[in-house]
């Protein structure tokens, strides 16, 4: 997600930059994982390089900025390969919760995983971080955090205390990625 809302302004070098065709190739388990990372010529290869001047908050609070007031999570899938907008219906994705495109398996979307609990949670950790890093600290706070980053960063204010759903998680060890009948913890 990190990669999405910058290259609105400047293309992914990921994988753009190469001379000629075919594209080059670095293949692991099976997917092109190639990425340009020649840094010595980089200046000649792409001549956008140092054009953007943003500092790191500000990179960071247009991102929050992005996909809570710009993106459009019902249509569109986060996708770091190209700047141009991917649609959920291009992909043929159906799902209503948070599409991501896998850079290595373009048919792979990260988001499937997720419930609509959790989708509605990581977006409003979203909505509540653009708030928190888009004002001023409230004063009756600021003697309970030092730094202050840690305010901005307390998962209890980015969720308003409340806990990520554990829908999809195994009743048995609390943990993804198994079912109950399969815990580890049950053997």
């Amino acid at each position: 997600m990190t990669d999405h809302e910058p290259q609105a302004k400047t293309l992914s070098l990921y994988s753009q930059l190469h001379d000629g065709q075919p594209k080059p190739e670095k293949m692991v388990d099976g997917w092109n994982a190639w990425f340009y990372d020649d840094l010595q010529s980089l200046p000649q290869k792409w001549p956008h390089l140092g054009e953007n001047k943003e500092t790191v908050g500000a990179l960071w609070i247009g991102l929050l900025r992005f996909y809570t007031e710009e993106f459009n999570f019902r249509e569109h899938v986060i996708c770091i390969r190209q700047s141009a907008i991917l649609t959920r219906f291009e992909k043929m994705w159906t799902s209503k919760c948070i599409a991501i495109e896998d850079p290595f398996d373009l048919n792979h979307n990260l988001g499937a995983g997720v419930s609509r609990k959790m989708n509605n949670f990581i977006i409003g950790a979203f909505i509540k971080g653009r708030e928190s890093f888009g004002m001023t600290m409230r004063s009756d706070l600021l003697h309970q955090y030092m730094p202050y980053v840690e305010y901005l960063f307390d998962a209890e204010v980015l969720t308003d205390g409340a806990q990520p759903p554990t829908d999809r998680c195994c009743r048995i060890c609390g943990k993804i990625g198994h079912f109950m009948k399969d815990c580890p913890k049950r053997r």
